[in-house]
């Protein structure tokens, strides 16, 4: 945003960022993203286009680090039999279709119901002539700097799983738990399911703790804690900057649609 020239203090950011992610959280698809876009719209004036390009790139590089990071951890898969991780990845597959049937299912009819809604309420439509003029403006040797940001932030997690095993009494090497989480979290990416938060990624994490001789059940524990501390938590947080500040929607005069 800075690149942009949009001029918004840190904690209307903030609290804007934790807002979008409430909805973000509960609903499914990139409806938080479309949120902070909106938001950034709303406090500062600017198209919703030029905003939304912000939002953007903040998830390309998102994905750079992702990647990056996750590619390190595929070290990991050279230690175990190909035929085993197959049966493994088959059944994990199976399990996971089985359960989450019916979550899809729901989840197909709401995202209709919410695209529909978009159309008929959402003041901002998006104009890809300032979209792209906001993506040209990002686009500099100067993008390195949110980049290693980024990095910063996605390092949190190693150590964020490396305290929740020691919590456990675990002693996991740091740089294998940073595998093990980096690998986890581009599985979760390459497979987004997940219901409540718990998804594929989980299921490969508890996995992966299993190659390094944990128990499934220690697994799912290291799992729900994870869950406990991000999930439930940014939860509580978006929830609370909702309620303090919601987004504002005009609805859409019968002329306008």
């Amino acid at each position: 945003m800075a690149r942009q020239r949009i001029r918004q203090p840190y904690p209307r950011t903030l609290v804007a960022y934790l807002a979008s992610q409430y909805l973000g959280l509960v609903t499914p698809g990139h409806v938080g993203d479309l949120l902070a876009a909106g938001y950034i719209s709303m406090n500062t004036g600017i198209t919703f286009g030029y905003a939304l390009s912000s939002v953007v790139m903040k998830k390309v590089l998102h994905w750079v680090v992702i990647v990056g990071v996750g590619l390190w951890g595929l070290q990991l898969l050279a230690a175990f039999p190909l035929m085993q991780g197959l049966q493994r990845a088959l059944v994990v597959s199976l399990t996971v279709l089985c359960v989450l049937a019916a979550g899809i299912g729901i989840w197909v009819v709401s995202l209709r119901k919410l695209a529909k809604k978009w159309r008929k309420l959402s003041p901002w439509q998006i104009d890809m002539t300032e979209f792209w003029a906001g993506m040209r403006a990002l686009v500099s040797p100067k993008l390195v700097f949110p980049l290693l940001a980024t990095l910063l932030a996605f390092g949190l997690l190693f150590v964020q799983l490396d305290a929740v095993l020691r919590s456990l009494g675990l002693r996991v090497p740091f740089l294998l738990a940073g595998q093990i989480m980096a690998f986890s979290r581009i599985i979760g990416r390459i497979i987004p399911i997940s219901m409540v938060g718990f998804g594929s990624k989980d299921v490969a994490m508890i996995t992966l703790l299993e190659w390094q001789g944990i128990e499934p059940s220690v697994g799912l524990a290291v799992t729900l804690l994870l869950l406990l501390c991000s999930y439930l938590v940014t939860l509580l947080l978006s929830g609370l900057c909702w309620w303090a500040k919601p987004l504002i929607v005009r609805r859409a005069r019968a002329t306008d649609l």
